[in-house]
């Protein structure tokens, strides 16, 4: 593969849609490989709170970075939402805010993964986890899935094997599958990380849009969303069954970046005291060593908790409308690849949630090849292979891509879909020919 295209994708190709902008024939690049959703972009009433979201405020203490966990209004606020959401009660104390998930990620290898160590991960993979594990010298193992969640004979065997130093799972809407873990599965794991006494990271920030019915009795937000709430965490389902799962750590991490705000680089850790303080630390030495701007992190999670806590806002009713639109957007994604010859003889599963669309290519189309050609037609998607690790225990999914509905609007997906398609075209035509 040629480099600027490796090294390109390395990024989620986030330089195809950023650095470049439109192409030297003035076509508008239309990336379908975003990790991300863009919280709703041209529809009015998300457009408002969006752009609220990038406004400085006015708040006493904007500029101050010195509590050692981050924002304690919104460290409140978070853990109100928690206790009101899941009937169980989350400590202010228990949660860690980080600059943006992949801060959240990179402390949590610092703190338990040594150079040459292993981590467990879902088939296929998150391509930004599986690069944060390479990042941080360790070795990534792929788990065979089902739909509802890791193959827990497979995954025995492997911690016999590896002695891994955690398991990284997104039960809710995995990236990039939009796979939900059955209930059961989830506590299959727990109790099998119980026995091994292992670290369960769960990763929650491009899956669900956090707290959609932090409203108790909210069944409007639902109804207006289309959707029925959103499972559980299993960082709920540990402290429901600590009898069967007490050797089990479970740390999770959460944001709005991903699904609701994306102009807001704001994580936060939750995990019990104990491990957040562990964690704190090593916080607090990356930030001195690399000399981050405290309080420029500190201001973004101000500018969250204003926006948050205003009187005016409904974060329910946000979200419910931030579902609704996303559902949108997944529909028309569907009925295009539906409608479009080109696309006739993929094949997908279609996700109820979440952020991500997997799909097999038609017959005889690499997914490498085919982003080579869509490139110059103004897109781009996540090529499958990215999504596992070399040496893995799986073979990479060469005809399989990743396809974000949740970044563009509706009528950008389908320019998006339809230039993607235009190369299937002329692959397909070269191969008749």
């Amino acid at each position: 593969m040629e480099r600027w295209l490796d090294l390109g994708q390395r990024k989620q190709l986030l330089p195809f849609g950023q650095q470049f902008g439109r192409w030297s024939d003035g076509t508008e690049m239309i990336s379908l490989a975003l990790c991300g959703g863009d919280g709703g972009e041209g529809i009015a009433e998300l457009d408002a709170v969006l752009r609220r979201a990038r406004m400085k405020p006015e708040l006493p203490g904007a500029e101050s970075g010195g509590d050692r966990q981050g924002c304690q209004p919104l460290r409140d606020w978070l853990s109100a939402a928690y206790t009101e959401e899941e009937g169980c009660r989350t400590d202010s104390s228990q949660l860690l805010l980080t600059g943006g998930s992949a801060e959240a990620m990179d402390i949590i290898l610092r703190w338990c993964l040594n150079i040459g160590g292993t981590v467990l991960l879902e088939t296929p993979a998150s391509p930004e986890m599986l690069e944060a594990v390479r990042q941080q010298g360790g070795q990534a193992i792929l788990i065979p899935c089902d739909k509802e969640g890791m193959l827990i004979e497979a995954l025995a065997r492997e911690i016999e094997r590896e002695r891994p130093s955690l398991i990284y799972v997104a039960p809710r809407y995995s990236n990039p599958s939009g796979r939900v873990w059955s209930e059961q599965r989830q506590g299959d794991l727990l109790r099998l990380a119980a026995r091994h006494a292992l670290l369960v990271v769960e990763d929650d920030c491009a899956g669900a849009i956090p707290f959609r019915s932090k409203a108790a009795g909210d069944r409007a937000a639902e109804e207006l969303a289309g959707a029925a709430a959103e499972p559980q965490t299993l960082y709920r389902l540990r402290q429901k069954e600590a009898p069967l799962s007490s050797g089990a750590e479970v740390v999770g991490i959460g944001s709005f970046q991903a699904t609701a705000f994306p102009s807001l680089p704001v994580a936060w850790i939750r995990g019990s005291e104990r491990s957040i303080e562990a964690l704190t630390h090593i916080r607090t030495a990356m930030r001195k060593r690399l000399k981050a701007p405290d309080m420029e992190k500190a201001a973004y999670e101000q500018r969250l908790y204003a926006l948050l806590s205003a009187p005016a806002f409904s974060w329910p009713e946000h979200a419910a409308r931030l579902a609704a639109e996303y559902a949108a957007r997944r529909a028309a994604m569907l009925e295009q690849l539906r409608e479009q010859p080109a696309w006739h003889g993929a094949s997908f599963e279609e996700p109820q949630g979440g952020l991500f669309l997997w799909l097999r290519l038609p017959p005889g189309l690499c997914s490498e090849a085919l982003l080579r050609a869509a490139l110059p037609k103004g897109a781009a998607f996540m090529p499958g292979a990215r999504c596992y690790a070399a040496g893995a225990g799986a073979p990479p999914d060469g005809d399989a891509i990743r396809l974000t509905y949740a970044a563009h609007s509706a009528a950008r997906l389908r320019r998006g879909l339809a230039r993607i398609a235009e190369a299937i075209a002329e692959f397909t035509a070269r191969g008749l020919g």
